[in-house]
């Protein structure tokens, strides 16, 4: 099946706009995620530090 070159400016364009708006997509969840990480690594890190209290009386404390 051959399509008419009309037809294949618009399939071309629609391929082009759905690549578009997944690579938008996929950066934003990505960033959210990252945030997340992020976010977390440093709550840990705190958290062993000492700066923030240990959750339900958790010893995280690496020396004994």
């Amino acid at each position: 099946m051959t399509l008419s070159p009309e037809s294949r400016a618009e399939v071309a364009s629609m391929i082009e706009e759905a690549m578009d708006k997944h690579v938008k997509t996929s950066s934003i969840i990505s960033a959210v995620v990252g945030f997340v990480l992020l976010a977390l690594f440093i709550e840990g890190l705190l958290r062993l530090l000492g700066i923030i209290p240990s959750f339900m009386g958790i010893n995280i404390s690496v020396m004994p």
